[in-house]
């Protein structure tokens, strides 16, 4: 297998596991991160040029980018579900005022 396909077939792996991340499914880009070990270093005894690394390496940090920001948006909710206390926000009424609702509490016991 030549170098042009073992790149294209790694920048496709890299574009599957982009789509993976966004649509949160981690079992395929578990999956593909296996196969992708097993790639790489096929390409590397290829010795490609530094532009296909360069465009390999864009991929996985955007890749790396949006694990990034997935781990974080979860760390914030698992935080914020996790405050005790009465939830609330605030908005605005059609006249322009500042309104604040919070949520009920709750009379029913979570812990078992």
């Amino acid at each position: 297998m030549s170098y042009t396909d073992l790149t294209a077939m790694i920048l496709r792996i890299l574009e599957r596991q982009r789509d993976a991340i966004l649509h949160g499914d981690l079992a395929h880009l578990a999956q593909d991160t296996l196969l992708l070990g097993r790639l790489v270093p096929r390409l590397a005894a290829t010795q490609p040029t530094p532009q296909i690394l360069t465009q390999i390496q864009t991929a996985a940090q955007r890749n790396a980018a949006l694990l990034f920001s997935a781990k974080q948006g979860i760390d914030d909710a698992k935080r914020l579900l996790g405050q005790s206390g009465a939830q609330s926000f605030s908005t605005y009424t059609v006249s322009g005022q500042r309104q604040t609702i919070t949520a009920p509490q709750s009379t029913l016991s979570r812990q078992s």
